[in-house]
């Protein structure tokens, strides 16, 4: 019971939470852990953290496209790219304050993409006075749920095959069902998306099947972001795709009634991974927002 407990609490996670690949150039330790990382540009400080299952390659269009005017702060989630994880005690934010806290910066604008939006708002909820503004795309909220019938059914139907790690033929079925969440939505086909993104999203997924950290969900310095984000003060923007699973609009939905100052802009012909989907378009928005 504890094993299936853990598990579906990390399936939660994962889900609400190709381009020129970036070339990692740092490495930050923090309680141990190994923390790849990279700055590419000049200006601003703006720290952008990756979905679920990916890494932080998933950002290399918004690196190429927004670092004329912006230092562009990427880095690997634990369990995810190429994290070297030894100790797993402290909070998720612990790995962005540690690499701040290095380079010596206190100011920062903020992106998150799915659960890397969960990672952002515990960290805005933790440090308000370092963030400037807010991006939360495809957003999860920790302590709200949607109970939608279709992703209630996905996420039992993940649960079932997880539970048989080890038979490739279920693993691959899981990718296949993760394929939907983080890419496709419900109604497209792989052959509707870009080859290279596609090919993109399955490895990451496939090597993050192959750490231990895939059945453990963030440890969040606030369990209960539903109960805090009526304190968020600074100017918040949220994005999603027009083709993503509903509890994505749900989420929206909720988060516009609780955060004071809020704007909201819809990705068509897309879905949970817009950000490269439509990598021009949310570069735009970015810049109009941020700047």
């Amino acid at each position: 019971m504890k094993t299936t407990t853990t598990l579906l609490l990390a399936c939660l996670f994962l889900f609400f939470g190709c381009g020129q690949m970036m070339y990692i150039v740092e490495q930050q330790i923090v309680n141990g852990n190994e923390i790849p990382y990279q700055i590419k540009g000049k200006g601003p400080l703006l720290v952008m953290i990756h979905g679920g299952g990916l890494d932080q390659k998933m950002w290399a269009p918004q690196v190429k496209g927004l670092a004329k005017k912006f230092r562009v702060l990427t880095y690997d989630l634990r369990g995810h790219g190429d994290y070297d994880l030894k100790d797993n005690s402290g909070y998720e934010i612990d790995d962005l304050k540690g690499i701040l806290d290095e380079i010596k910066e206190d100011k920062i604008y903020l992106v998150g993409h799915s659960l890397g939006s969960m990672v952002a708002t515990d960290f805005v909820l933790a440090y308000p006075e370092q963030v400037e503004k807010l991006v939360l795309m495809s957003p999860p909220l920790s302590g709200y749920f949607s109970d939608r019938k279709e992703i209630v059914d996905l996420l039992t139907d993940y649960e079932e095959l997880m539970m048989s790690r080890g038979d490739d033929k279920k693993m691959d079925e899981a990718v296949d069902l993760l394929s939907k969440l983080v890419l496709l939505g419900a109604d497209r086909k792989a052959d509707a998306v870009d080859s290279e993104i596609y090919a993109y999203v399955r490895k990451s997924l496939e090597q993050h099947f192959e750490t231990d950290e895939v059945f453990t969900p963030p440890v969040l310095k606030l369990e209960n972001h539903l109960e805090q984000i009526k304190n968020i003060k600074q100017s918040t923007m949220l994005l999603y795709g027009e083709l993503d699973y509903g509890y994505i609009k749900d989420n929206v939905a909720k988060l516009k009634q609780e955060i004071p100052s809020v704007r909201i802009h819809a990705i068509g012909n897309a879905a949970h991974l817009f950000n490269m989907e439509q990598a021009d378009e949310v570069n735009q928005l970015l810049l109009d927002f941020l700047l």
